[in-house]
């Protein structure tokens, strides 16, 4: 064989092969994101959902279905669509991450991603969309009156669902089209069906590539720093919150239900809903202030930016005092002047809470002690004494004082051992 018959031998690929190849390993890569986004987090919630199911009964599931399905299919359509969108939007984060990044460099157009990422969300989304098809069944199965167009539409929802919250250049056209076409697919209609599919199709045509992400504008040290201590305190917090407006909640049910059971006079009733409502204050900026101390220490550091020990105590306060606001909405819509009274001492509570913070670490009693004891003297003497919130007033001055005092005599170099029991440590010493 001679050495021109050979070279057929050493030429490389056809380019097409090459970009098929590479788009197979970037649909195969997608799947697979997708799939383990589904079982490590959305598997998790399908076993709270059947633990729920077991719990509720299937009675429960059947009634809230039959109910749901005796009206229009768009009532069904709405409650379906925004079920899954709900855990598409949990999902978009972790699996839709870096999508503008190294991947716009391989050998692949900005529709090929794009799809592959779509085929990645649906698949996040089938144990959603099983636990949907599960309890349809369970719910129509005795009755026989099973709809095919509801159970078909499924998948076409999971795809509308995923279309929805894909960051795209034109995400607006495309998300208001995929939101139809979600509703639409699970009205259990063969006419809306096909009618969902189109509007996916033209989604597809106007959704573009993936949006790049935009560089934050270069600003001032000033203006950088300004609301850094609240943003931190949010990141450390986020959705624990919610628990503890839930525990918060407990003294207003008590003093309501005191006053639902009790024959008791118009003083005592305002006395009563005040104090119940200091108490719930308290509660809910103890914990706060608690659970800030341990989740985001006053970090040494944080003292060498550009801002003044003054503003971290005051961006303590207004982030605990903004959170325990909404406690005082019930009280202002049955008394205005007893939530007058307290809304003056919140601001005192909120400073003294952001200042104890400070020496939480150090002192044997935590923020959660020293704010739920002086808040509870507080909320006494005011239940007793309404005119005595003009006096926390007078104490801010003293307060804000006080906390910049030992936001400034914090020691840099402190070390603060995380102390936990030996039982059970394989790397501990000890031999007991």
């Amino acid at each position: 064989m001679s050495l021109s018959q050979d070279s057929s031998l050493c030429e490389p690929p056809a380019p097409y092969s090459e970009s098929r190849r590479a788009l197979f390993i970037l649909f195969r890569f997608h799947l697979r994101v997708g799939a383990r986004l589904a079982l490590r987090r959305l598997a998790p919630v399908a076993a709270v959902f059947m633990a729920l199911y077991v719990i509720l009964r299937p009675e429960f599931f059947a009634a809230l279905i039959d109910g749901l399905g005796r009206g229009s299919g768009w009532v069904l359509g709405a409650f379906s669509a925004l079920l899954v969108l709900l855990f598409a939007s949990l999902a978009a984060p972790r699996l839709l991450l870096g999508l503008s990044g190294w991947l716009r460099h391989l050998p692949s157009s900005a529709a090929q991603r794009r799809r592959s990422a779509l085929a990645g969300m649906w698949v996040s989304l089938v144990p959603v969309l099983l636990g949907l098809a599960f309890v349809y069944l369970t719910a129509h199965l005795r009755s026989s009156s099973i709809n095919a167009a509801y159970l078909a539409g499924l998948p076409v929802l999971g795809w509308a669902a995923a279309q929805a919250v894909l960051p795209v250049q034109n995400k607006y056209r495309s998300r208001l089209l995929s939101l139809a076409a979600a509703v639409l697919a699970a009205s259990g209609g063969w006419l809306y069906l096909g009618l969902s599919l189109a509007l996916l199709w033209a989604a597809d045509l106007v959704s573009g590539p993936f949006e790049r992400s935009r560089r934050t504008p270069v600003r001032s040290s000033h203006t950088r720093t300004r609301g850094l201590a609240f943003v931190i305190l949010w990141r450390a917090l986020r959705w624990r919150l919610v628990p503890w407006y839930v525990l918060s909640g407990f003294p207003l049910l008590l003093s309501y239900a005191y006053l639902n059971n009790s024959v008791v006079t118009s003083l005592q009733r305002q006395r009563a809903l005040l104090f119940g409502t200091a108490l719930a204050l308290v509660c809910f900026t103890a914990l706060t202030a608690s659970g800030a101390a341990a989740r985001r220490p006053v970090w040494p550091w944080l003292r060498c930016l550009p801002g003044s020990a003054r503003s971290r105590i005051q961006g303590d306060a207004v982030f605990l005092g903004l959170h325990a606001a909404p406690l005082l909405v019930p009280l202002g819509l049955m008394d205005f002047y007893a939530c007058a009274a307290v809304g003056l001492g919140l601001p005192a509570l909120s400073l003294y809470a952001a200042a104890v913070m400070r020496r939480a670490p150090e002192q044997k009693m935590s923020a959660l002690g020293l704010v739920s004891l002086i808040g509870s003297l507080g909320g006494m003497t005011l239940a007793l004494f309404p005119p005595a919130a003009l006096v926390c007033l007078g104490l801010i001055p003293l307060l804000l004082k006080f906390g910049v005092g030992l936001d400034r005599g914090q020691k840099v170099s402190r070390w603060l051992e995380i102390h936990h029991l030996a039982a059970g440590d394989p790397y501990s010493w000890s031999q007991e």
